[in-house]
């Protein structure tokens, strides 16, 4: 529903998986799972009080001091709401999160270095995602996006990168999935 910008009918559907995850008590991670897409998806809609509310009543299954990916949600969540001090204390907590976390988990550690001004640092965690990821499925789009992300904001696409291209770290993650937004945004805001 997300795909086709029916919102609404993807905010149900969200809805209605956390709902069926707490019902049929299902392992916490799926229930988390769920708890994170719907509060992503408010707050992709712009409803940043609904997505506080949504991690607020699923706190007992999200972890924002081992999982990476509850304190950058959280993060960005109450930095939406103006609660700067509060994201702060979420992006620290996502900064502390040990290697010992999926690759989606560690990528949203280098979101939270990259926030708080560590590039070098989210260059590494991001490197240790994508052999994490290797092991797992595969290269990962969202990987390849970060990496250009990260190398656009470090060195624009000028000469003196030095080998270093947002471009084409874009279009590795192209290559894995055409329609994968971040790369294609990437691309959009280099060629601007």
């Amino acid at each position: 529903a997300l795909d086709e910008s029916d919102y609404e009918r993807a905010r149900r559907d969200g809805e209605r998986a956390l709902k069926d995850a707490q019902e049929t008590q299902v392992d916490d991670a799926v229930r988390a799972r769920c708890a994170r897409m719907l509060a992503e998806l408010e707050l992709e809609l712009g409803r940043a009080l609904e997505a506080l509310r949504v991690l607020d009543e699923q706190a007992e299954v999200l972890s924002i001091g081992t999982d990476a990916r509850d304190a950058w949600l959280r993060y960005r969540v109450l930095l939406e709401l103006g609660l700067r001090d509060a994201a702060g204390e979420s992006l620290e907590r996502g900064l502390s999160t040990s290697n010992d976390q999926d690759w989606d988990g560690l990528l949203a550690r280098a979101w939270c270095e990259r926030a708080s001004g560590e590039l070098e640092r989210s260059f590494e965690t991001i490197a240790l995602a994508q052999a994490t990821a290797k092991q797992g499925d595969g290269p990962e789009p969202a990987l390849f996006s970060a990496v250009g992300d990260l190398y656009f904001e470090a060195h624009r696409e000028v000469e003196e990168a030095k080998g270093y291209s947002a471009s084409k770290e874009y279009k590795r993650a192209l290559s894995i999935n055409e329609r994968f937004e971040p790369a294609l945004l990437g691309l959009f805001e280099l060629h601007r």
